[in-house]
């Protein structure tokens, strides 16, 4: 088949999505090494099954017909498999699980989707001069795809809220304003890449259907670079954790930071609760163990007591990523300021603010701006 002058338009542009996408991935996998985030895994492989698509769907117009339907049938099942990679994403980093009425949701929803496409019900190969063959999708494939498409939109729109809503320093809003652009990119795209390539074909003559390729492609890379900006908001918990405090035996509270604005904990209220619990425990009902948790209706203090000190988090809930960072937080705390543990003096304990940063940096918020941040912001 002879290669018309409208393909090499799209070529071109599928080299470009290809190029930025690929380069994407191996971004991911080398943050993926580093920090063996789940979420990050997931993200890799929506990216690289929708770098795929990108290829697959460059090539497959100049095909002859039977391999061009295959190869373009291939194509759509790569990227469905994607945007299920991209909602395991989405849910990991916004949710304490994942939810089994949305994975259901979308596992119908894309199975489907796949099974129309292999069974050759899901659209047309139809042939364009100059160009090639394009897959025209059915009006059956047309509403699954906008129900696969809004569902990730709803998700993509839950983040860009959450996060600029947490957003509380200079770096975190770059990153919330970076995923917004990639998403408004993305929708801009899926929305208006046809009307556009109309227009420019009425105005210029030119047929180029390259735009949705490109536009995805664009609004992908923002969304990766606002992730790898701080992979640590893949952590972030959805709600929200309020105070920490480090007390010593007798009750004196070497350190405290609070994670939100206008939290004040009594810390001698607090250690008179946790003792006198801890004494319930042991002597009216001879349990021997220590105290890990106190829930309450709408609170939860987390424990970490050791022999000379008591670590506790008060949060709306807890998670198994909360628990690990209060474990090498207090692991932290009992190393480095083992020889003053027995002191009085809380001035020894002030720079335990480099440990809370580095075991708690998931945690979004203002509290992580140091002085001369706060200063450039006031003025």
């Amino acid at each position: 088949m002879a290669v018309g002058i409208y393909y090499i338009y799209y070529l071109i542009s599928g080299i470009i999505s290809i190029i930025l996408l690929s380069l994407v991935c191996i971004i991911l996998i080398r943050s993926y090494l580093k920090s063996k985030n789940t979420s990050t895994l997931y993200f890799i492989i929506s990216f690289i099954l929708i770098d795929f698509w990108s290829i697959v769907t460059t090539i497959y117009p100049i095909l002859p017909y039977d391999f061009a339907l295959i190869v373009s049938n291939t194509a759509i099942c790569l990227v469905y498999l994607g945007f299920y990679g991209l909602f395991l994403f989405l849910e990991t980093i916004n949710f304490k699980n994942i939810n089994v009425y949305r994975a259901t949701y979308f596992s119908v929803i894309i199975t489907i989707a796949i099974t129309l496409v292999l069974t050759r019900y899901g659209g047309t190969l139809e042939y364009i001069p100059n160009f090639g063959y394009i897959q025209t999708p059915g009006l059956i494939m047309v509403l699954i795809q906008g129900l696969m498409l809004a569902g990730i939109l709803i998700l993509y729109l839950y983040t860009i809220i959450r996060i600029r809503r947490l957003a509380g320093n200079p770096d975190e809003r770059f990153q919330a304003n970076f995923f917004t652009l990639g998403v408004i990119i993305m929708v801009f795209g899926g929305l208006f890449g046809q009307p556009i390539r109309i227009l420019v074909q009425n105005i210029f003559a030119v047929d180029f259907r390259g735009f949705l390729l490109l536009f995805i492609s664009i609004g992908a890379v923002f969304t990766a670079i606002a992730y790898l900006k701080n992979p640590d908001v893949a952590f972030n918990l959805p709600f929200k954790v309020r105070y920490l405090m480090v007390l010593s035996r007798a009750g004196i509270c070497f350190y405290s930071m609070a994670f939100e604005e206008s939290e004040e904990i009594n810390d001698i209220l607090v250690s008179g609760m946790i003792s006198g619990i801890t004494g319930f425990m042991a002597e009216a009902l001879g349990i021997k163990t220590q105290l890990k948790e106190i829930v309450f209706a709408d609170k939860h203090i987390i424990l970490d007591l050791r022999e000379k000190i008591g670590v506790f988090i008060i949060s709306d809930s807890s998670s198994k990523m909360l628990k690990k960072a209060l474990r090498t937080f207090t692991d932290y705390f009992e190393s480095t300021f083992s020889k003053h543990l027995d002191s009085n003096d809380i001035e020894h304990f002030i720079s335990a603010e480099e440990g809370v940063k580095k075991y708690f940096k998931f945690l979004m918020g203002k509290w992580k701006l140091n002085e001369n941040q706060s200063v450039e912001n006031e003025n």
